[in-house]
């Protein structure tokens, strides 16, 4: 049985849960305002409250981004601080495949993952690319690439240009209700137990994921 911390971080919150194997055990969330200040203690404390301390930990995984930069660097230090104290081995999920994986649909085989990435750019990701791009740049790509299939846009910068999109693709965007915004903590957790248990991809130390020098090609 692997006990292990998964963390999450959306544009708004911090997420941090408590699993044994696949099953939650305990959860808390922090506005990302307060999350510098109050990590380490919420992490404390979910542990206490289940009698466990640091070293009953197998691994802890966490979300690396893209996201926002302030946030994504203030977790992951502090997770990496973790490590390097304690030597907790950690497991960083790329939350593009993440997203992707979690609403993977049959009915919906082109399916767009845009996520905020400020300044009229979003990070994106398809089945076979994942970048960033401006936006109406973005959509005009993918209109040329898909052709006239409907595409199924999801996540916060789907929500932020919605606008653009309809304007651009118009009938062919499907834009669910309600939109998921971001991938849950729910499969961070269970992308990072996989890898556990066949040993990929661990580490002591995560680099916050940044793609704004990649491009689609």
């Amino acid at each position: 049985m692997a006990s292990f911390l998964a963390i999450n971080s959306t544009y708004q919150h911090v997420q941090i849960a408590l699993y044994n194997d696949d099953s939650l055990i305990a959860q808390h969330q922090e506005h990302k305002y307060r999350a510098s200040k109050n990590l380490i203690p919420l992490i404390d404390s979910l542990l206490l409250g289940n009698n466990l301390k640091l070293a009953d930990i197998n691994f802890i995984c966490i979300n690396k981004g893209p996201g926002p930069f302030t946030t994504l660097r203030t977790v992951i230090t502090t997770i990496n601080g973790i490590s390097f104290a304690a030597g907790t081995p950690l497991i960083g999920i790329n939350c593009l495949d993440a997203f992707l994986q979690e609403y993977k649909n049959p009915d919906y085989p082109h399916t767009v993952i845009l996520l905020n990435a400020f300044g009229q750019d979003v990070y994106f990701a398809t089945d076979k690319h994942q970048g960033y791009k401006n936006i109406d740049l973005i959509l005009q790509e993918l209109k040329k690439i898909f052709g006239s299939n409907p595409i199924r846009f999801l996540g916060n910068g789907t929500e932020l240009h919605q606008e653009n999109i309809k304007d651009i693709l118009n009938a062919q965007a499907i834009i669910p209700s309600p939109l998921p915004l971001h991938c849950s903590i729910e499969q961070i957790a269970s992308m990072a137990l996989q890898k556990w248990i066949q040993q990929e991809d661990i580490m002591y130390q995560i680099m916050p994921l940044y793609i704004k020098e990649q491009q689609f090609s």
